[in-house]
């Protein structure tokens, strides 16, 4: 049988059951007053004198005390029952509390499973799409006449900014800018090193706005799939002036975890940073 012939069977039960209670009190209100009725005839046909209609009447005195009694017992009884009745429906209201409880806390914890599975699962896509684009990155070397991808091509872009940041002059570099600044234009001019940059802060950016409580964790995570090189060039990238926000993720979520410091320009600029920047330090919650 299908559900909606249960339910126009259960339909049915209920309105035959409502019939059933109307046609009782009907009945029974019937029957009272055809009671009534044969007492009042009865009485006026048999006692035709009004004394004897009195006394025939104070026959009945006691009985008509006892059934008061009785009522009062019944009134008694019913507010007995109906205070159990709401005792019983407190008793329902609150385990119906307790279990709302239970199902907000379910359906909180749940909600919680969710957002860290879509925060993952985005992450790691964008860890995996950057360890993607650091071995598809390619770039030719004007020296050797030949095409360097991979890693290969980080050595170069090292190289490269290692050169131009120890052939800069001081008195050559501009006021508003810095040497580390200059060495990194000729290499940030690369389209696909450019698009790793991006991709990178945007996930850290990811990173700092979700609700996960050990972003130490993932941080590490995303430093383990950096190179020396990468993590070297990382370092100088992050101080440019318009990424200050960047820096400061590097550092809450060390970024730059394990990082080999020879690889720097000068072991001095270890102080441009926060030593949270390669040692995690778990933040208080």
């Amino acid at each position: 049988m299908s559900s909606n012939n249960l339910t126009v069977a259960n339909a049915g039960d209920l309105d035959h059951g409502k019939q059933l209670s109307w046609g009782w009190l009907v009945a029974f209100l019937a029957l009272v007053i055809v009671l009534w009725l044969a007492a009042w005839f009865g009485t006026t046909h048999y006692y035709q004198e009004p004394q004897y209609r009195g006394s025939f009447g104070d026959m009945f005195g006691s009985v008509s005390a006892l059934f008061s009694g009785l009522a009062f017992a019944g009134l008694l009884f019913a507010i007995l029952l109906q205070m159990k009745q709401l005792e019983l429906q407190r008793e329902e209201l609150s385990e119906a509390r307790i279990q709302f409880r239970r199902q907000a806390d379910q359906l909180e914890a749940q909600a919680r499973t969710m957002a860290k599975q879509n925060f993952e699962n985005t992450f790691f896509r964008m860890v995996s799409m950057l360890a993607e684009q650091a071995e598809s990155i390619t770039v030719w070397n004007l020296k050797t006449q030949e095409e360097l991808k991979g890693r290969s091509a980080w050595v170069y872009f090292y190289s490269v900014f290692k050169a131009k940041y120890h052939n800069l002059d001081d008195e050559n570099v501009p006021a508003v800018s810095s040497k580390h600044e200059e060495a990194l234009l000729p290499i940030l001019a690369h389209e696909q090193l450019l698009n790793y940059f991006g991709v990178l802060v945007h996930a850290l950016s990811l990173l700092d706005k979700s609700d996960m409580k050990d972003k130490i964790f993932y941080g590490t995570f995303m430093s383990s799939q950096l190179g020396p090189h990468e993590k070297c060039l990382l370092f100088y990238y992050g101080l440019l002036r318009d990424l200050h926000h960047t820096k400061e993720r590097i550092q809450r979520f060390s970024i730059l975890y394990g990082i080999d410091k020879s690889y720097l320009m000068d072991i001095s600029h270890c102080e441009w940073y926060d030593i949270r920047a390669w040692t995690p330090v778990n933040e208080p919650e």
